[in-house]
């Protein structure tokens, strides 16, 4: 992953609007968020590839994708940097799934 320039709290938003360029994107400029703004069906090009296919089809669901824990959830039992650490834990295990597991596969790993 590149290193930013700018300090990590200040990392600009990467915003792609292809579907076909967001790999190459997020492993080579420095980014704090990415956004991937849908505004055609790529689909309906026939010159995509199958893997091209594939790769707007994860970016479509990551992006339909709503985190299924939230901070109450773990509440009153962790507070604080324990909180937030068990959150950003749960998340990446989340993503790890494809948005697979459901919140309450997720809280059972608290």
């Amino acid at each position: 992953s590149p290193q930013s320039p700018v300090p990590t709290p200040y990392a600009p938003v990467l915003w792609l609007y292809r579907p076909t360029h967001w790999r190459w994107a997020t492993e080579n400029i420095p980014h704090s968020l990415l956004v991937y703004h849908i505004t055609d069906d790529y689909t309906a090009f026939g010159h995509l590839t199958a893997a091209q296919r594939n790769a707007m089809a994860a970016a479509e669901r990551g992006a339909r994708a709503v985190f299924p824990v939230d901070p109450a959830d773990l509440m009153p039992r962790l507070q604080g940097a324990a909180l937030g650490a068990a959150l950003s834990r749960l998340e990446r295990d989340w993503i790890a799934s494809d948005f697979a597991l459901t919140g309450a596969e997720l809280l059972k790993r608290v």
